[in-house]
């Protein structure tokens, strides 16, 4: 009897014994899965994206097999993330069997199934599947509006993607419609969304463009002129850009004077910013000549065509 109760005592020692081994495992492989996943954003933000993805794959693994399916999926998520600054655009069945598989247990109605929803979309975007972009930006912004409401930065960038879709998809009232949305938003936000506005901006002028209101599109390029011009001007290639659309559309209009006074205005900016030899400045010289030569003053023509030749031999030599 004895040796019996020996026997239940030991059996039942070594049951607590193997169940607190268990325990400690567990808590050891989610330690280490979180470490992973901790190292990965530290590489993550210094945008050293190959070994981010290492740490995002190491730890999704883990959350995986300890079923944290919500750690998994921003684990894949933020991976997928990664590729896409990495340009591996082979990420989407991934993404795909992440959500499928979380989607099982926990719900519909959360930010990290919107996140994973969002960098789907980029995906589908980079491919130029536009139905299916669309289709889950907009399944990202459902969940997004009914969790962190409609007066939120996402919301408005969301918008703008959807808006930039469409307009892809040369459904331009639908694109105008995104575009409004998003800056209205943006403009009712606290703090300085002046970027961000002027990119609407010139997104809503780019849409009136195609749509060959070009009244209507300069009137947009010109608020974004103004918004970007409250940024310092070090490294503001978005000034840049939108002196480069202003001045196509005089171009366009065939007001050569506006031209040449706007593109004289980038082309002074573009020395500042990226440097009197950039490649890019060729295509400003151009316009400038072609626009003299439009005038008949050939003189300028030939300075400002030989400026763009200065370059483009440059250029040629060093691929030699």
């Amino acid at each position: 009897m004895k040796i019996l109760k020996f026997i239940i005592v030991f059996l039942v020692i070594q049951f607590f014994i193997v169940q607190l081994n268990a325990q400690n495992v567990n808590v050891d492989t989610i330690s280490t899965a979180n470490k992973n996943f901790e190292t990965a954003k530290v590489f993550e933000s210094e945008e050293r994206y190959d070994s981010a993805v290492y740490y995002f794959e190491k730890a999704s693994r883990l959350y995986e097999q300890k079923k944290i399916w919500k750690k998994f999926l921003q684990s894949e998520t933020e991976k997928g993330f990664c590729h896409r600054k990495l340009k591996k655009t082979g990420n989407i069945e991934q993404i795909k069997f992440a959500i499928e598989k979380v989607l099982k247990y926990i719900s519909e109605n959360d930010t990290i199934i919107a996140n994973a929803y969002q960098e789907l979309a980029y995906f589908y975007f980079y491919k130029s599947d536009y139905y299916n972009t669309i289709s889950n930006w907009e399944k990202s912004l459902k969940i997004n509006l009914k969790e962190i409401g409609e007066k939120h930065f996402k919301i408005a960038k969301l918008n703008n993607n959807i808006g930039v879709v469409y307009r892809n998809m040369s459904k331009f009232d639908l694109a105008m419609k995104y575009f409004i949305k998003s800056n209205e938003i943006k403009k009712n936000l606290e703090g300085n969304y002046y970027a961000e506005i002027a990119n609407t901006c010139e997104n809503i002028g780019r849409t009136f463009y195609h749509k060959k209101d070009l009244d209507n599109a300069l009137e947009n390029y010109f608020e974004a002129l103004e918004l970007r011009k409250k940024l310092p001007e070090e490294n503001n290639t978005g000034l840049i850009f939108t002196y480069q659309c202003i001045a196509s559309i005089y171009i366009k209009k065939n007001e050569l004077d506006t031209t040449i006074k706007y593109s004289l205005k980038l082309l002074e900016l573009q020395k500042k910013i990226l440097g009197s030899k950039h490649k890019d400045l060729i295509q400003t010289y151009d316009l400038i000549g072609e626009t003299y030569l439009t005038k008949k003053n050939y003189d300028s023509t030939l300075f400002y065509f030989n400026k763009s030749l200065k370059i483009r031999k440059k250029k040629d030599t060093k691929k030699l």
